[in-house]
């Protein structure tokens, strides 16, 4: 991993709409401002971590991807529906046109990012059967604000093959087999996001400096490459953990590592998560050299079923025939959302990387010296995010690094 310009994806060129299709169908609304957008997507990122992460299990997931997605379902839904589908995912404001063009706004703030050595991508993409047409409404609304074009299949197995081509080609063949036939049988129609990051550290570890090491899960040593540096970079102390920030090339993305306490449990840490004291870390951290160890991981775990998860976080009424999805209507009569899939890897080497309760959180203050020692050798949470809004592009945690899938 040295260079990012060869890896960008082929971006889609701009999309014409109609926007007075776009009017007809959705009401303007009151102004939503993009900070709450970001917070609520946060919020959810936490929830749904909380909700499908293992104390025993490496993770990957984009809660950005799984939002955008259901941004455009939100769109083509109504009642109860989308008041069900706004109160888990936190949207801001009601299903509105200025809704939806606020989500643009961080999209755009967010993917803007990308330059010679960070690659930062999004794509979306509808696909239907074949016989089947969109409200013209909805697919001008999907075009406009989340960039959306169509796509068609003919049967199960060609739409598998279509859309897991499409997300490798948007990934840069990092994403396989998303789909399999049986996953759209039966199926009208598919709502697709794809995020691919790539991105070399600001400060590059030097591979002569990689070693074997251990790291330590509970009391099991497991045997791990440690990359070696020393890096200037914001760190802090909090309560029950020490937060260290690395900067892609352009600090417009970073890594941030959370790592808990030695006698603090990673399960604890997550439990505790919230939106309040992840801004904090964000916000509380002050430039120090250290001496950082940090394992190499490179993961990328089968496609996670996420419909239990978002059922159990109080979304059933998508998934059932009972649910109010009137624009989608010249789609298919009574169409429900059947399966919600995701899938994401991640790879962190020397060069870069591709892809809640109440806390008092206290930030104590380390006396100054040259560069002190930081072992990551030990269970912890990481973040891959966008510096100018704090949004949470992946998330996942590593408990063994010689884990890949």
């Amino acid at each position: 991993m040295s260079s990012c310009t060869s890896n960008t994806p082929n971006i889609d060129p701009p999309i014409k709409v109609d926007l007075a299709k776009i009017d007809a169908l959705f009401e303007t609304g009151d102004s939503i401002s993009p900070t709450s957008i970001i917070h609520g997507n946060i919020h959810f990122a936490i929830d749904l971590f909380q909700e499908i992460q293992s104390p025993k299990k490496n993770l990957i997931y984009s809660p950005y991807s799984v939002s955008t997605a259901f941004g455009m379902l939100y769109a083509g839904s109504q009642k109860e529906t989308a008041d069900q589908i706004q109160h888990v995912l936190h949207f801001p404001g009601a299903n509105t046109k200025l809704f939806h063009k606020a989500f643009t706004e961080v999209n755009d703030l967010i993917f803007s990012a990308s330059q010679d050595a960070i690659t930062l991508h999004s794509a979306n993409k509808m696909w239907l059967k074949e016989g089947f047409t969109a409200n013209d409404g909805f697919s001008e609304m999907t075009k406009a604000f989340y960039r959306s074009d169509l796509g068609y299949y003919k049967d199960a197995k060609n739409g598998s093959d279509k859309i897991n081509k499409w997300v490798s080609e948007q990934t840069k063949g990092k994403i396989q087999d998303l789909l399999k036939p049986a996953d759209l049988e039966p199926s009208s129609l598919v709502l697709a996001n794809a995020v691919y990051f790539y991105g070399n550290w600001a400060t590059q570890f030097e591979p002569q400096n990689t070693y074997l090491d251990t790291f330590w899960n509970n009391e099991r040593p497991i045997p791990t490459d440690f990359m070696n540096a020393e890096i200037k970079l914001k760190t802090g102390t909090f309560e029950t953990v020490d937060v260290f920030v690395l900067d892609y090339v352009g600090r417009t993305t970073s890594m941030m590592l959370v790592l808990p306490n030695e006698d603090i449990p990673l399960e604890k840490v997550v439990a505790q998560l919230s939106v309040d004291s992840y801004l904090d870390w964000c916000k509380k951290l002050r430039f120090e050299k250290i001496r950082l160890r940090l394992p190499k991981w490179k993961l990328s775990p089968p496609t996670i079923p996420l419909s239990e998860a978002l059922i159990a976080k109080g979304l059933n009424i998508p998934f059932n025939q009972g649910a109010t999805l009137p624009d989608f209507n010249n789609i298919a009569p009574n169409l429900y959302v059947s399966r919600i899939l995701h899938k994401a890897m991640i790879e962190v080497n020397e060069a870069g990387a591709e892809a809640a309760a109440t806390t008092s959180i206290v930030m104590e203050k380390r006396a100054i010296q040259a560069a002190f020692p930081v072992d990551i050798n030990r269970p912890f949470l990481y973040f891959i995010k966008d510096n100018a809004t704090e949004s949470i592009l992946f998330m996942g945690q590593v408990v063994d690094p010689s884990i890949q899938d």
